[in-house]
C-alpha cells in the first residue's frame, strides 16, 4: 500500500484534519456563471488567519488549499502562503489567474506550492469570457498558465464542463498535454453554497455525459466503476477533511456548509471534538442504515461517486438520494458495459 493511501487510512479512521480548504475570501474579479460561492463583505485579518493555521498544524493538517473567491485580491496573501510554508504545510492554491504576473509566479517558484490551479473554460477567448463576464480574462489568464510554465510551477488546468464549453473541451486535453500540465474536467456543476440551483442549469446533457464518459482518450472501462466497501460510501467530509469559509465558519467541505462551529468564537480543536453533536452525528454515519436505498437498494451503487455534499445543496438533507448524482451513475454504468464487448448490463450479467 502506498504511503499516502496509508496516511489517508489512518487519518480518516482517527479523524485527523489531515487536509483543510480554506476560502480566504468570497470576493473575486470575475462573475462566473456558474460559480457556487455567494459573496459576501467578510475578509478577516492576516492575523486571524496565522492563528488558524497555527491550530491547524497542532491537530495534525498537511495539505492546506487556499481558495475564494479569488484569493489573489488579498494585499496579504503571499504574507499568508509564507506563513503556511513555514509552518510546513503543503499548499495548493485555485486561482482564475487574471491577477498573475511574472514577479508573483517568480515568488511563487520561491515558495516552492504544491500546486497551482488555474480555471480555463475555453480555447476560444469569446467562449472563456461569456462565461467569466469578463472580455480581458482569457488573455490574463492564458498569460498566467504560460508563466507558469515558462517558471516550472506545478500547475493544473481545471474546466468545468459547461453547455457552451463542452464541445471544444478536447482542446483543453490537447493544449494541457501540449504544455506536459495536468488537468482537470468536472461535469458536475453544483449549487451555490446558499442551496440556489441556477448555476445547474449550465450542466451539460445526459447525451454529452455519454459522450465524456466514452472518450478513451480520458477514461479507461475500470474507472467508471466505482469502488463498492462500505467505508468508500462515507464521505472524508469532517473526518479527514475539513473546510473553513472567509468569514471563519467551520464545515465539514465546502461543498456541504453545514456549520460545525465558529473560529471567531471557539478553537478548532473544540468544534472537531466529539463533544460537538453535529461533528459526532457526522462520523457515526451508517450506509446501511442512513443510506439504505443508495447502499442496498440502488442498482447504480458500484457506478456511484455519492456526494453528500451535492446531496444536501440539493434537497437541503443529508439522506436523500440526489438527482445529479444519480444521473452520473447511470452515466457511467452505461458506458461500462457498452466497453465491456459492447454488451448491454442484462448481457453481461452473468459473465
Amino acid at each position: 500500500m502506498r504511503v499516502a493511501q496509508q496516511l489517508f487510512n489512518i487519518t480518516f479512521n482517527e479523524c485527523i484534519p489531515l487536509d483543510c480548504i480554506v476560502e480566504l475570501t468570497s470576493k473575486c474579479n470575475l462573475d462566473c456563471i456558474h460559480c457556487y460561492v455567494v459573496k459576501s463583505c467578510d475578509t478577516l485579518p492576516t492575523d486571524f488567519w496565522k492563528s488558524v493555521f497555527l491550530e491547524l498544524r497542532d491537530i495534525g493538517c498537511l495539505y492546506l488549499t487556499l481558495t475564494g473567491g479569488e484569493i489573489f485580491l488579498r494585499n496579504d496573501i503571499f504574507e499568508v502562503i509564507s506563513f503556511a510554508r513555514n509552518l510546513g504545510f503543503c499548499v495548493t492554491l485555485f486561482t482564475n489567474g487574471t491577477l498573475l504576473d511574472e514577479e508573483k509566479i517568480k515568488t511563487l517558484k520561491k515558495l516552492n506550492i504544491y500546486e497551482l490551479h488555474i480555471s480555463l473554460y475555453s480555447l476560444n477567448e469569446e467562449e472563456h469570457n461569456s462565461v467569466t463576464g469578463d472580455k480581458r480574462s482569457f488573455r490574463k489568464t492564458m498569460k498566467a498558465i504560460h508563466l507558469a510554465v515558462k517558471n516550472k510551477l506545478p500547475l493544473v488546468i481545471k474546466t468545468p464542463l459547461l453547455k457552451s464549453n463542452f464541445p471544444n473541451y478536447k482542446g483543453i486535453v490537447k493544449f494541457a498535454k501540449r504544455l506536459g500540465v495536468r488537468y482537470i474536467l468536472d461535469p458536475l456543476i453544483t449549487p451555490k453554497s446558499n442551496h440556489d440551483l441556477a448555476p445547474q442549469k449550465y450542466r451539460i446533457s445526459v447525451d454529452n455525459l455519454i459522450k465524456f464518459y466514452s472518450d478513451g482518450e480520458i477514461f479507461v472501462k475500470e474507472y467508471l466503476k466505482a469502488n463498492n466497501n462500505k467505508e468508500n460510501f462515507i464521505c472524508s467530509a469532517g473526518r479527514n477533511l475539513i473546510s473553513i469559509s472567509s468569514n471563519g465558519l467551520v464545515y465539514p467541505c465546502l461543498q456541504f456548509p453545514v456549520v460545525l462551529g465558529d473560529l471567531k468564537k471557539s478553537k478548532l480543536k473544540d468544534i472537531l471534538s466529539d463533544k460537538n453533536n453535529l461533528i459526532r452525528k457526522l462520523r457515526n454515519i451508517q450506509p446501511e442504515r442512513d443510506f439504505y436505498y443508495c447502499y442496498k437498494m440502488c442498482s447504480y451503487r458500484e457506478f456511484c461517486l455519492r456526494c453528500i455534499g451535492i446531496v444536501y445543496l440539493e434537497n437541503r438533507s443529508i439522506y436523500s438520494s440526489t438527482s445529479s448524482c444519480c444521473q452520473l451513475a447511470r452515466v457511467r454504468k452505461e458506458v461500462y458495459y457498452k466497453k465491456k464487448k459492447g454488451a448491454l448490463p442484462w448481457e453481461t450479467i452473468y459473465a
